[in-house]
């Protein structure tokens, strides 16, 4: 169990890097999508890797009546700044950028003298996150809002991308006619936008990675989040008969 999962597996990433290096196999268990979204069950062959961007400009603060004329408006530059930049990624194959989260600091009373924004990033080809963080780069230089602000911008790369390739996929299929034996079809997505663990397992390429092998269901992270209980037995069958066929090998 890895109860850092949810925030980036920052304490346990390196670990199950490690512990993957020392087995042949990684069965990794994120849930397959439940029947009212998805045509049927699958395995995960790929999945994006994910980053953060961070935004922040730095300015002067003054108060907001008495002397409004003498301060710089962060906030205002930083709303300029992610307008500006929000389509940067769309030229970069590989790479996606999505604005999230935004702040500014002081009291209402005073012109805002800090801003920042955070930006989810998923990544799906190699090397992309350094063209964007150059993208992004160049678009903030390229002019602003408010004059006398400073504004920088940085890419922190955390959870790797997952990429089955062939052992993956040869382990895959075998799962595929082990579900044939209950008379259910198994299909392989190549690559998803979410990011797993099974990145971390999979990073160095020593053992084989296939992901999804967990339990159907829907609405991940919210408070509505559900399984369908009708996935447990045929997946403990495909898992329990998989391990068996890896034993023999």
């Amino acid at each position: 169990m890895n109860p850092d999962e949810e925030v980036g597996s920052v304490g346990s990433g390196e670990l199950i890097a490690a512990m993957a290096d020392q087995h042949d196999t990684v069965l990794s268990f994120e849930p397959t999508a439940a029947k009212s979204v998805a045509k049927g069950k699958s395995l995960l062959l790929g999945a994006a890797g994910i980053a953060q961007a961070t935004l922040e400009v730095k300015d002067r603060a003054s108060h907001a009546d008495a002397a409004p004329e003498l301060g710089r408006n962060a906030l205002y530059e930083l709303s300029y700044q992610l307008l500006q930049t929000r389509d940067v990624a769309k030229d970069i194959p590989g790479v996606a950028l999505n604005w999230t989260v935004a702040r500014a600091t002081g009291p209402i009373n005073q012109i805002t003298e800090k801003a920042r924004a955070l930006g989810d990033i998923r990544i799906t080809q190699p090397g992309a996150e350094k063209k964007l963080e150059a993208a992004l780069q160049a678009k903030i230089a390229s002019g602003k809002l408010v004059p006398d602000t400073e504004t920088t911008v940085k890419v922190e790369v955390g959870r790797p991308a997952f990429v089955a390739g062939e052992k993956g996929r040869a382990l895959a299929e075998k799962a595929q006619a082990i579900y044939k034996e209950i008379d259910r079809e198994l299909a392989l997505t190549p690559m998803t936008g979410g990011g797993t663990d099974a990145g971390y397992a999979g990073r160095s390429g020593k053992a084989t990675v296939v992901e999804s092998f967990g339990l159907a269901g829907f609405g991940y992270h919210a408070r509505d989040e559900y399984i369908e209980v009708d996935s447990i037995v045929p997946r403990l069958y495909l898992v329990t008969r998989l391990l068996t066929e890896i034993g023999k090998q």
